[in-house]
């Protein structure tokens, strides 16, 4: 498995933040199936872009060299909402102050930045993860 970032438009964004938020939802309201993709993180450019764990072998790409995500058949093309959660707490070394706006990266991928209190909540995958900041 890999991340890979999915281009999905603002109304899905917005139907898949509104999914994370509660807590009835297992999967996102996103079809993935045919959507382009990136195996590093789009920082510039413009648009919305979801960060899902796919197997390898459902990134393709195309003969244009666009890379795009293909669900086989039989499998949902609906991401699964983790409900595992980990919290990280960035501090100083000598006196324990909560650190604020700290990248914090999962697997050498950027997850997030710390909060006033020096903490960032990830939802990971079951096993194990390289945390880094």
């Amino acid at each position: 498995s890999e991340v890979a970032f999915v281009s999905i438009s603002e109304t899905e964004l917005e139907l898949a933040q509104n999914a994370v938020a509660d807590p009835d939802y297992a999967m996102l309201p996103v079809n993935l199936s045919s959507k382009t993709a990136r195996q590093r993180d789009p920082t510039a450019g413009s648009g919305a872009w979801l960060a899902v764990l796919c197997p390898s072998s459902y990134l393709v790409r195309c003969p244009s060299g666009v890379l795009v995500v293909h669900i086989p058949a039989g499998r949902f093309p609906t991401p699964y909402v983790p409900r595992t959660t980990v919290k990280v707490h960035v501090v100083t070394l000598c006196c324990s102050r909560p650190l604020e706006g700290m990248l914090v990266q999962v697997n050498g991928q950027r997850a997030g930045l710390t909060g006033r209190d020096g903490s960032l909540e990830l939802a990971l995958p079951a096993g194990a993860h390289e945390l880094s900041v």
